[in-house]
């Protein structure tokens, strides 16, 4: 038979269809991003941008470092710049393709830069870029099967996160708690941390987002104190930084949802990355200036309740007391 121009023989439709399965352009991965808001386009999401100046910048960054890695990566499926293969003008998969790659543009459209168009806000298009190059799901296996130039390199996925993190600081303007050297910064973390076990052992979880905020914006701040530090340690913290923003959200939904076995797996994670962050200085300059160790407190008839600072047990009531080395 004859489609479009070109003789196709059934076994060669057969074989088309396999090649689409193998490395069809598929964005079901992501239907959970963002589909409960309306689709707006990139020029609808910059006119919400309440600070132009930090629009400017961040789409600045982005056409520079980002949007080449994009443009192989993630045009294909969420761009109207898709590069077609031949089966694609076979008949029955053009039509899937079309439809998938529709899919695509409309959770994740990147044709006009940044902000991109889709149901997310663009806040939540940054977590989401973050996520699944965390976990390995962009671009999806089967695609970069059939695309060897989409396969993402460490130093492309570190800059992409590291865009990441500086966006989403533009966003966030969240403002850090204000610490003057990586040891405070790193004493008031290992104090939050505690208090994430104690919260842990109460069951309070619902105050699990304080903490792990509070962790999040001391880890986010080390940066503008670590001078000390190499230029390749530097881009390795800016990296852990955003790692460490997006458990602190993971846990705050954890907490939310009162999933102490979610929060207890997500605090050994956060344990984990900090243990990277820690690695990146010196052998002592992360210990605390002050003399002596912090005080720990604790309950005398629950021992597993943990406190940096005086107070109640939360399951019974009594005094903490000074924890005993």
């Amino acid at each position: 038979m004859r489609y479009h121009g070109i003789t196709v023989k059934f076994p060669l439709l057969f074989i088309a269809w396999g090649l689409y399965l193998v490395a069809g352009i598929s964005p079901a991965h992501e239907t959970g991003h963002g589909t409960a808001g309306p689709h707006l386009t990139s020029a609808q999401k910059a006119a919400l941008f309440g600070d132009k100046s930090a629009l400017k910048s961040i789409s600045s960054s982005y056409i520079k470092y980002v949007e080449p890695i994009f443009r192989t990566a993630c045009f294909d499926c969420h761009s109207t710049f898709t590069r077609y293969p031949w089966y694609h003008r076979l008949p029955f998969i053009r039509g899937m393709m079309d439809r998938d790659i529709s899919t695509g543009r409309m959770h994740l459209d990147m044709s006009n830069g940044f902000p991109f168009g889709g149901h997310a806000t663009s806040r939540e298009d940054l977590d989401a870029i973050t996520e699944v190059l965390a976990d390995g799901k962009m671009p999806p296996l089967d695609y970069r099967l059939m695309h060897r130039d989409a396969r993402l390199s460490d130093a492309q996925k570190k800059d992409v996160i590291l865009w990441v993190g500086e966006s989403a600081g533009l966003i966030d303007r969240t403002p850090a708690r204000k610490t003057k050297n990586p040891a405070e910064s790193w004493g008031a973390i290992k104090s939050l941390r505690l208090e994430l076990d104690g919260l842990l052992a109460s069951g309070k979880l619902e105050k699990v987002h304080h903490i792990a905020y509070a962790i999040r914006d001391l880890v986010a701040g080390m940066p503008d104190i670590s001078s000390g530090l190499s230029g390749e340690g530097m881009a390795d913290l800016r990296v852990e930084v955003q790692v460490v923003r997006r458990l602190a959200s993971r846990l705050d939904e954890a907490g939310d949802a009162g999933d102490s076995a979610k929060v207890k797996s997500l605090a050994a994670r956060l344990d984990t990355e900090l243990g990277k962050i820690a690695a990146l200085y010196p052998a002592g300059a992360l210990n605390a200036s002050r003399p002596g160790p912090a005080a720990v407190y604790t309950c005398p008839m629950h021992p597993e309740v943990l406190s940096n600072q005086p107070g109640r047990c939360p399951k019974c009531g009594m005094d903490l007391v000074v924890k005993k080395p």
